[in-house]
């Protein structure tokens, strides 16, 4: 489900859980396309995040790798220029070129609140799962993890 207009019930639940789950993000990431620039979707999407805040809302602008550094550059540009963010980052999820630095920006405003201890110490126990295909994947990984383990400690 994304972020648009539908008569079809479920999709309009699915539209509704993830206009919930922006509400409540602590950081959205808005992705646009490189190749395309911003689109009337990209504005009619960014006109329902208004309510986010620029200091809460990313901008990454993928598919770098198939655009030029013309392309890119006014990507940014139209991007600044439509979408009140904190930040508009090039990347390319096909060739990874700039994902650590969009890690980085995403982790950073968490850094920043109040009470915040870093990620050492946040265990299995600590992890809230709201899909029970999501939890049963974790802990198959978990498992295999932890079979991993004993066999190489046999060896």
């Amino acid at each position: 489900a994304g972020q648009r207009e539908t008569e079809d019930m479920v999709e309009r639940m699915g539209v509704e859980r993830a206009q919930g789950a922006v509400e409540a993000a602590d950081v959205v990431l808005f992705v646009l396309d490189a190749t395309e620039g911003v689109t009337e979707e990209d504005r009619r999407i960014a006109a329902s995040l208004v309510n986010v805040g620029a200091d809460r809302l990313q901008i990454a602008l993928n598919k770098c790798d198939l655009a030029d550094a013309v392309g890119i550059e006014r990507g940014i540009e139209q991007a600044k220029e439509s979408i009140p963010a904190r930040i508009c980052l090039p990347v390319s999820a096909q060739t990874r070129f700039g994902l650590d630095r969009l890690e980085s920006a995403l982790i950073e405003p968490a850094h920043s609140e109040p009470g915040f201890a870093g990620t050492e110490g946040i265990g299995f126990e600590t992890v809230v799962v709201s899909s029970a295909r999501h939890r049963d994947a974790l802990e198959s990984a978990r498992n295999n993890l932890r079979e991993a383990e004993r066999t190489t400690a046999l060896r």
